[in-house]
């Protein structure tokens, strides 16, 4: 897997997460705009409410992309590491792990890439590693590559 491909894929793929949650947004502050004081009673004011509430959990989804786009930023995709650490692509025979951030599972020209944050208990046990044979979780995990 090629790194720089897999990091611009990366970028890509919040890029277009933030303007999906931003175009939600817009929806959601129309429908507030629009919506008339006309409409007097419970069911206007439940419904200005649960909006509300709507654009909260949307904006709150929106500062978790920025972070994660900030988080990606700071990958330099031409360093390349004999062991593990943030920023690397790793090939194994569980699959491939990005340690960026933990989006999960992207597709990426029909190789499935694991996305996983830091903290991921499967990115503790990898950083620092280099090619070889270990155990994790009571399975042979074998490192074939490293970038």
């Amino acid at each position: 897997m090629d790194k720089h491909i897999l990091h611009r894929y990366l970028l890509q793929e919040l890029h277009d997460r933030e303007a999906q949650l931003l175009k939600e947004l817009d929806i959601l502050r129309e429908d507030v705009a629009s919506d008339t004081k006309s409409t007097a009673g419970d069911k206007h004011e439940t419904s200005r409410a649960m909006n509300q509430l709507e654009q909260e959990r949307v904006l709150g989804q929106l500062q978790n992309v920025r972070s994660q786009l900030h988080t990606i930023l700071k990958i330099d995709a031409t360093l390349v590491s004999p062991s593990v650490g943030f920023g690397s692509v790793i090939e194994t025979n569980l699959g491939i792990f990005f340690i960026s951030v933990g989006i999960g599972q992207l597709s990426v020209g029909g190789t499935n890439v694991f996305c996983i944050g830091q903290d991921a208990p499967i990115s503790q046990f990898l950083i620092g590693k280099s090619v070889g044979s270990y155990q994790w979780n009571q399975k042979e995990l074998v490192i074939d590559k490293v970038c």
